[in-house]
């Protein structure tokens, strides 16, 4: 017994194990779906809002407070709108099947 290991069932017998249910929500998982999405467009706005005001109601202006929030927003928005659309995208295939 001393050195010999105890034998593992090969990886490729193994069942794959079923999904975790996501969260539930009122429109029946539309919110868990499209989540990421959802929250990177409100920081969007909520960081290039405020910029996007000030360009519009007074040009003359130097918006160094927004254009810093702007920029520090920007970038994590944009990235999560591209993983959210990616996520629901994938979701949305593997409920149709």
């Amino acid at each position: 017994m001393a050195g010999s290991e105890p034998e593992h069932p090969p990886l490729w017998d193994a069942q794959p194990a079923a999904p975790a249910p996501g969260p539930a929500s009122p429109r029946g998982g539309h919110l868990s779906r499209w989540g990421i999405l959802w929250g990177s467009l409100v920081l969007l706005m909520l960081g290039s809002g405020p910029l996007a005001l000030f360009i519009l109601f007074d040009p003359t202006s130097n918006p160094v407070g927004p254009g810093i929030l702007a920029m520090l927003t920007f970038w994590p928005a944009a990235l999560g709108v591209v993983i959210g659309i990616a996520v629901g995208v994938v979701r949305g295939r593997a409920i149709r099947r």
